[in-house]
């Protein structure tokens, strides 16, 4: 997807927050340095149309191991490779209230609750205005994109660095969002989801 659009529907999506973001929320940040944004746009390949979800997610204590790792130069250690995704705890999440689920995404999870898999993530450096950068920042774009080969029912992901592989569970996790089902490829359609998720250190 045009990274402009992504912006675009980004922006959008903030003015229509109430309050306004950004925000402070104590169970959403991590010892108020690290804040987490999110954009998912769910689009239907045969018809065209784009369903946008716009959020913010958990930074996880695990997340200060990742840096003490990549600080101390530990060996065989990177930072954030992949983003998985998982069903959470099943239908039962289906059934509760937003402000329930996103209690689920506690700052002590190192494991999503139900990964069913996970992809390469791509990484951006962004300046001040949020163009895309060669030049190290405190501001990353995380981008994934979840298509035709994955299917299920979606409730929660994470994004996974350190000593991550393939390998479902494998790594330090940075992040955790628990978000409303979202059935992805499950029907006839074709539906691909297109994720992007902003740092700010």
């Amino acid at each position: 997807m045009n990274r402009n659009k992504v912006i675009n529907l980004r922006n959008k999506a903030r003015k229509l927050e109430r309050p306004p973001f950004p925000i402070s929320r104590p169970n959403e940040r991590y010892t108020g340095a690290v804040e987490g944004e999110y954009l998912d746009v769910l689009t239907n390949k045969r018809t065209g149309e784009q369903q946008v979800i716009h959020g913010r997610n958990l930074i996880v204590s695990d997340f200060s191991k990742l840096v003490a790792a990549l600080l101390s130069g530990e060996g065989g250690y990177s930072g954030i490779t992949y983003w998985a995704v998982g069903q959470g705890e099943g239908t039962l999440w289906d059934t509760l209230t937003t402000t329930q689920r996103q209690a689920k995404s506690i700052s002590s999870l190192s494991a999503l609750y139900n990964e069913i898999t996970r992809v390469v993530a791509g990484l951006n450096y962004l300046d001040a205005s949020d163009n895309v950068t060669a030049t190290v920042t405190g501001k990353l774009e995380v981008t994934a994109t979840f298509g035709a080969t994955v299917s299920g029912y979606l409730r929660e992901f994470g994004l996974f660095g350190a000593n991550a592989t393939a390998i479902i569970d494998s790594g330090v996790m940075v992040n955790h969002r628990a978000h409303a089902v979202i059935g992805l490829n499950i029907g006839a359609d074709t539906l691909v989801l297109t994720r992007t998720l902003w740092l700010t250190l």
